[in-house]
């Protein structure tokens, strides 16, 4: 027969794509069984309606196969109404479109037959039945209508040995494009350059050994079976050879199921000789503590990225969707790959009936203690599923066929199961996590984005890890206790705190005050404040910051001062992204030259040189300010000054807590900004003082006496003589 094979494009928008694994064998189940097929691909040409009109117009066929998942149930419906405009030929239908909406399909549009399940073999006894013209009812794993009435067929058994499918035969179907574009399914960071990767799908397995009540695929509540590794690597070998593949993408509801199998696919990866990267899905839960090697294993196969999924924080809710793992199972797997390099892709599930803001948020707050940034989408009930029956039951789905064509990403807000949340609720609290989460994992994402992301996104930050350390003691011989003082009844140095961790390129903050008794408070607030803590020396500052950069692996200090409660978390980054261009071992805003105000101080350097300017740093000067040694020795580090967006300011204010008058200043300050505006910034301050002539007199005469006593210390930190105060831009 001539067969008109149509591979649908359920995201013609899209510049992804991925080569079709089901409609793959299916395309070669029909080519081996000796028709003269066609394959009309959708997915791989994008053409317009038009162009699908008139393709299907001038085709020349016996019969039209096509299939997908019930998401794309509007495209099948439209295409199949083309088909029969020109063509009275057989239509059949295949995927969970066919399986999981049957009488939908057959009663709404002008489809024939139905394919339920695994189609390789009963594709093959239909099109020989239509050919032949006997009865259909001889066919297993069928429906189609037979006057008024929707015939089922006997179920049709599943393929018990998958060693005995053939290969795919990738050459019916347009390569070139699929080679160069399937690289776009790959996750970031890429093992090569971008441009060098050749990725190709390959199945392993079919079914999978859940049931969850979201979820719903052909081969659902059927055995799971997998391929052996060693015909898996055969069609990899096959792969690499005619197509130059060197990156696979295993392609199945579940790849590995149990340590043993995993442990035997990567045995059969290094057996087989063969060298490529991939990544594959795995069940939460399969590493345990222990598991590292296996973990290792893997890494040394090939693997950078397994996918497994989180669905949701919430233990009660993760019993509702029958998912039989615990939120501690996926953070020890999480933490395992990490360990052995391996990228954690993880999906949530925003909607179950029993969701709140603060399951919302403890689902998010999961991802975002691990660095990981999930795949989230909306509960989106899917026919003959347990939350589709449920959404029927409460009356939400008053029309079954306009709820399926309806029906699109996961991405897409479709329906509301919850007991108290509204939409707007929910929406806007996944919005408000994902840009937090974005933010902490430096993914650059705008809002447009934080949901819809285009692409699989992996955490951004550094793998040298960002301290901030934070000097504090009460010993101050100008203002004794001044990090302990309190403004608005908050103590200064808890404020500093809460405005560091604002921060997007700070990994952890630490506090280094001193031994002495008088600092104990200082560190039980830092702990209370889950901050890090580190006691040293009291003279040799230098001494003390480098050792709280150690203990805590800090690779890269930002250093800061206790006394500067208005540090700008936006300047923070802004020195850190600067310091991360490569070209520089010290940044700093106002040491090495006064581009900001004193009070706003960031030092951006890199440990290992701080470890090399206290090996030098003799003198009590130099251990007692921490980056003095850089100031004086400038022909010995790559030094660089940074300041506002805008380098038309000159800065003759100060703004930093030394003295008695600092601190009513600074007060009055908070005063007037905290209440309103908790993240209040640099320009914020500036523009305050602009308009309080008083308090921009406090500030310029502390600045006065400020580079009276320190000028000897940083000759190049000074105020132009006369200068006035100009407008500063924020940070974008």
């Amino acid at each position: 027969m001539k067969v008109l094979q149509i591979n649908i494009s359920l995201r013609p928008n899209s510049h992804k794509i991925i080569f079709p694994i089901g409609p793959g064998y299916i395309a070669t189940a029909i080519h081996n069984a000796g028709h003269k097929l066609t394959i009309y691909d959708l997915d791989a040409l994008r053409p317009t309606e038009k162009e699908i009109e008139e393709y299907i117009k001038n085709a020349n066929c016996d019969v039209v196969a096509m299939g997908c998942m019930v998401t794309g149930y509007k495209y099948i419906k439209k295409l199949c109404q083309v088909v029969k405009k020109y063509h009275d030929v057989p239509i059949i239908i295949g995927n969970s479109v066919a399986t999981s909406i049957p009488e939908i399909l057959l009663n709404n549009t002008k489809a024939d037959i139905g394919v339920v399940g695994e189609g390789d073999t009963t594709i093959v006894e239909l099109l020989q039945a239509l050919e032949n013209k006997t009865p259909l009812d001889n066919v297993k794993g069928i429906f189609f209508r037979r006057g008024k009435d929707i015939v089922f067929t006997p179920d049709r058994e599943v393929i018990p040995d998958l060693s005995v499918l053939p290969m795919i035969n990738y050459d019916l179907f347009v390569m070139k494009t699929y080679m160069d574009r399937c690289r776009t399914n790959v996750t970031e960071p890429y093992p090569m350059p971008y441009e060098q990767i050749r990725a190709l799908p390959v199945n392993t397995a079919r079914g999978c050994i859940f049931n969850c009540t979201f979820c719903y695929h052909v081969f659902k509540m059927k055995r799971y079976r997998t391929r052996p590794i060693a015909k898996i690597c055969e069609e990899i070998k096959h792969l690499q050879k005619k197509y130059g593949v060197n990156y696979v993408q295993f392609f199945d509801e579940l790849t590995l199921y149990s340590r043993p199998q995993a442990l035997e696919f990567a045995e059969g990866i290094f057996k087989s000789g063969l060298k490529f990267w991939w990544n594959a899905d795995c069940r939460a839960g399969l590493f345990r503590e222990g598991d590292l090697d296996l973990a290792l294993k893997l890494k040394k196969a090939g693997c950078l990225a397994l996918g497994y999924s989180l669905e949701s924080g919430d233990e009660d809710i993760l019993k509702d969707m029958n998912k039989f793992i615990t939120v501690d199972q996926f953070a020890t797997q999480t933490r395992i790959l990490q360990k052995a390099g391996i990228l954690t892709m993880t999906s949530i599930v925003i909607g179950y009936p029993k969701e709140t803001l603060k399951t919302i948020k403890k689902t998010f707050d999961v991802c975002y203690e691990l660095g990981v940034y999930p795949s989230t989408g909306y509960l989106l009930p899917q026919p003959k599923t347990v939350m589709y029956e449920l959404a029927k039951k409460k009356g939400l789905i008053p029309d079954e066929e306009d709820y399926v064509l309806k029906m699109g990403d996961r991405q897409d807000y479709t329906i509301n199961l919850t007991n108290n949340l509204t939409r707007k609720q929910m929406e806007t609290a996944v919005q408000r996590h994902l840009k937090r989460l974005a933010r902490r994992m430096r993914l650059g994402l705008d809002e447009q984005h934080l949901i819809k992301t285009g692409h699989y996104v992996s955490d951004k930050r550094t793998t040298e890890k960002i301290v901030g350390i934070i000097a504090a003691r009460m010993g101050s011989k100008r203002r004794p206790g001044k990090v302990m003082a309190t403004i608005m009844g908050t103590p200064m140095l808890q404020l500093l705190i809460e405005r560091v961790k604002r921060a997007e390129y700070v990994d952890q903050i630490v506090v280094a005050t001193t031994k002495n008794k008088q600092d104990d408070a200082v560190a039980q607030l830092a702990r209370n404040l889950g901050v890090g803590v580190y006691r040293g020396s009291e003279t040799d500052v230098l001494g003390r910051v480098l050792k709280a950069a150690e203990k805590y692996d800090g690779k890269i200090i930002v250093r800061l001062t206790a006394d500067n409660p208005l540090t700008d978390p936006n300047y923070i980054d802004k020195g850190v992204k600067i310091f991360l261009t490569g070209k520089y071992d010290y940044v700093a805003n106002t040491t090495l030259k006064l581009t900001m105000p004193r009070g706003f101080d960031v030092e951006v350097m890199a440990t290992q040189k701080l470890r090399e300017a206290a090996k030098l740093a003799k003198d009590r000067d130099l251990r007692e300010h921490v980056t003095l040694y850089f100031h004086r020795n400038p022909q010995k580090f790559r030094l660089k000054a940074f300041g506002p967006v805008k380098k038309d300011r000159v800065a003759n204010l100060h703004l930093a807590v030394d003295t008695e008058e600092d601190l009513k200043l600074m007060r009055q300050i908070f005063e007037k900004l905290y209440k309103d505006n908790p993240t209040f910034d640099y320009a914020d301050v500036i523009d305050l003082l602009d308009h309080q002539p008083k308090l921009m007199a406090i500030s310029q005469a502390s600045a006065g006496l400020w580079e009276k006593n320190s000028k000897h210390l940083f000759p190049n930190n000074r105020r132009e003589s006369g200068s006035r105060h100009e407008i500063v831009k924020k940070v974008s």
